[in-house]
């Protein structure tokens, strides 16, 4: 027996199901999942998932006005009631979409976020192996420097080339303090820029220093050679010339 008007509850609602089964073509999809129509059949679909990275995209297609309209955040967790939310009825079209760049979608495909940055800030444990080395690096550099101002005129250090050895000095010096300021600071375009030219422009310095002092030791047994008898030897502009057109 049928229960009284207002008193229909699920029980019976599942036995009508059973008794009277209805046929359907398509079930709805669930949240998240979009919908591909079928060529052979236009009213039927089939649901597919997203992939990661991706997002439910509702097209919206023309219907009867008294359809009830559901509206789903673009940006949002899923969850009803956002300004940015999109409308879509019951006869939309979903398609999945990929996210714009530094976003990444949530886990039931309805919207985007943004990503989060990760980087070695000064807390990071990473970073202090990283500067205990360059430090340690950074004050041998120091250390000879040092020797070498307060041994400057001596022959030892004129033998060896006082030029090019402070400019490998340089390059080595900024070696070890390039990774410490590269990687204390937050992301930027511009510590992006600096990350990407600093390693090759500092090992160039100092391959630069090292080709400059092997050109002159050349040069130094060409004076024995008849075409190389009137040879001047280089100054120090002229090896800081050739030092900075190879570090460019």
């Amino acid at each position: 027996m049928v229960p009284p008007e207002g008193q229909f509850n699920e029980t019976v609602a599942q036995e009508l199901r059973q008794l009277y089964p209805y046929s359907i073509c398509s079930r709805s999809c669930r949240l998240g999942q979009a919908t591909r129509y079928a060529q052979d059949s236009p009213c039927c679909w089939r649901c597919s998932d997203c992939s990661p990275g991706q997002y439910v995209l509702w097209r919206p297609t023309s219907g009867p006005a008294d359809i009830p309209q559901y509206r789903w955040p673009l940006g949002g967790s899923g969850d009803a009631g956002s300004e940015a939310a999109y409308v879509a009825t019951v006869n939309n079209e979903a398609g999945c979409r990929p996210c714009p760049p530094g976003t990444q979608s949530y886990a039931n495909r309805t919207g985007c976020q943004m990503l989060e940055f990760e980087f070695l800030g000064p807390r990071n444990p990473m970073l202090f192996g990283v500067a205990a080395w360059s430090l340690a690096g950074l004050m041998a550099c120091v250390g000879v420097g040092i020797t070498y101002v307060c041994k400057w005129r001596t022959p030892v250090i004129l033998a060896s080339g006082r030029d090019t050895t402070l400019f490998l000095l340089f390059g080595m010096m900024a070696s070890y303090v390039a990774p410490i300021a590269l990687m204390m600071g937050r992301p930027s375009t511009t510590i992006c820029a600096l990350g990407t030219m600093a390693p090759g422009l500092c090992i160039t310095i100092c391959y630069a220093a090292i080709f400059t002092r092997t050109k002159r030791i050349a040069q130094i047994f060409l004076v024995s050679s008849p075409v190389c008898a009137n040879y001047h030897f280089p100054t120090i502009s002229y090896d800081f010339n050739i030092m900075s057109s190879q570090s460019r």
